[in-house]
């Protein structure tokens, strides 16, 4: 893999994945007390390597910590809500396939959760400074 640590996007170089879903950590600080949100995401098609089969990835969320923007990546359109550590929500909206821009400069500092996908089942921390 590489991981662009100024642009947020993770690149993963499979080789020869069967279909299925599968997710990916990243390790900060050489610490295993220090893990990145997990990036879950599938391989469909045929297992004869990535020229033949498709990868459909969670969203991708940068920069974190963030101060006046958050930056959302995701491939198809989709809703997303931000949840204060008391478990309010203080931020819902609709993605559209691509980057999309969310303004947090009104929120206070602190943790927040971001969940995206239509059923809510991907979760992201995001840290306001």
């Amino acid at each position: 893999y590489t991981y662009g640590a100024t642009d947020g996007y993770v690149t993963i170089e499979a080789g020869t994945l069967a279909p299925g879903n599968y997710f990916c950590s990243l390790f900060i600080n050489d610490s295993y007390d220090e893990v990145s949100p997990r990036i879950n995401f599938t391989v469909e098609g045929e297992s004869s390597g990535m020229a033949n089969a498709g990868v459909v990835a969670a969203a991708v969320v940068y920069p974190n910590p963030a101060a006046d923007v958050l930056h959302v990546v995701v491939n198809e359109a989709t809703e997303a809500a931000l949840y204060n550590m008391a478990g309010g929500k203080v931020m819902q909206v609709q993605l559209l396939a691509g980057d999309n821009v969310l303004a947090v400069d009104g929120l206070p500092q602190g943790i927040y959760l971001l969940r995206t996908g239509n059923d809510g089942s991907t979760c992201h921390k995001v840290v306001k400074r």
